[in-house]
């Protein structure tokens, strides 16, 4: 077991072509579930399976914190301003923006990478919350 790393563990998706974990109670874990998906019986809509990551690194992490003085303000070039520069240097200020850059292969998502960097939820109440505390603190008297 030494050899291997979290990065090296898989989990298998459904489908007649993955081979099922063998472990002590995995046919209990199994069993009935995944019957559909083990036989090629439903011809088109027959799923082979996959093996996905059960942990994903991601690729050239940078992180870089960014004054500027406008919230509306582009701090990186995107695909609708092409003809911007890759970054966008900001005029300085009192807001920070954290810009992080990754790579993730298909299938992973951004949005779990940054929570895991920030240690943020990123559910829709959490983000409701947050942008009502924001709006409180910016408002004269508040």
């Amino acid at each position: 077991m030494g050899a291997y790393a979290i990065d090296d563990v898989v989990l298998p998706l459904p489908g007649h072509a993955v081979t099922y974990p063998t472990f002590d109670g995995a046919e209990d874990a199994y069993a009935g579930r995944l019957d559909d998906y083990r036989s090629e019986k439903h011809g088109e809509f027959s799923l082979s399976g996959a093996y996905r990551p059960f942990v994903v690194r991601p690729a050239g992490l940078s992180v870089a914190v960014v004054r500027h003085t406008d919230a509306d303000e582009p701090l990186l070039a995107t695909d609708d301003r092409a003809d911007a520069p890759p970054f966008v240097a900001p005029t300085p200020g009192a807001r920070d923006a954290l810009v992080v850059k990754f790579q993730l292969p298909s299938s992973a998502y951004a949005t779990v990478c940054l929570r895991e960097l920030t240690g943020q939820s990123f559910s829709t109440a959490a983000h409701i919350s947050a942008m009502n505390g924001a709006r409180d603190a910016e408002e004269p008297g508040a």
